[in-house]
């Protein structure tokens, strides 16, 4: 896929190298000249260009990108005239960072559907990583539902699937498990995510280490996790 990503303070230069890496066509861009060098040999291409200049947007090829990103960090201003420019032109996909509840209301009353609140997901990601450091990561799906990825708590360890009963139990889904083949340490050391399942069979048992991933309402997926 090809992605033009639109500032390259720290969030979209991680972002574009990460893309980079994953093997897609990554375009980062930047007014500021030392950030495009320093970036030119982490990301597919980077270019220099003030994308508040209507004429200088249209020199990117917007309307062959698969996504556009503005991760404009604190230019309030250039943030919402980038991301007003790249609605009137009707780019495919586009998803704008915000910083504040007053730049996420001007995206939304510019009609911007999918907007980006790093710091904050980080931050919540953290907090349930200290407060559960059993789960790895957990995705919100609407309001009220998650899919969460937990180390097999020790109690359910021995168990089989049908022993554990989690439907009846708790009413949430075990969707897959994940063998490890080594325990993650530390929240600072890499996940391993080892072989997970492509079907959860009946009688597979729960061993230490492995990784079950689960999707219910958040208030079930608490019982379950003994929070």
């Amino acid at each position: 896929m090809k992605y033009i990503i639109i500032g390259l303070g720290n969030f979209g230069s991680s972002l574009g190298s990460m893309l980079t890496d994953l093997g897609h066509e990554v375009i980062g861009v930047d007014s500021d000249f030392h950030k495009v060098d320093t970036y030119k040999d982490q990301i597919t291409s980077t270019i220099c260009i003030d994308c508040t200049d209507e004429h200088a947007l249209e020199m990117l090829p917007l309307n062959s990108a698969d996504m556009i990103v503005v991760c404009i960090g604190e230019d309030f201003g250039s943030s919402v005239m980038i991301t007003a420019l790249l609605k009137q032109k009707k780019v495919k996909r586009l998803i704008s960072r915000a910083f504040s509840p007053l730049h996420e209301s001007v995206f939304v009353s510019l009609g911007v559907t999918e907007i980006l609140h790093p710091e904050q997901d980080a931050a919540e990601k953290l907090v349930k990583r200290i407060t559960a450091p059993d789960v790895i990561d957990s995705w919100q799906i609407g309001q009220e539902h998650s899919i969460v990825e937990i180390i097999a708590p020790k109690r359910y360890i021995g168990n089989t699937v049908v022993e554990l009963d989690l439907r009846r139990r708790f009413e949430i889904q075990l969707i897959s498990i994940v063998k490890r083949r080594t325990p993650e340490k530390s929240i600072h050391e890499p996940y391993n995510p080892g072989h997970a399942s492509d079907f959860v069979y009946p009688g597979t048992k729960i061993e230490e280490n492995d990784v079950l991933i689960v999707f219910g309402h958040k208030s079930n997926l608490k019982k379950f996790m003994g929070l």
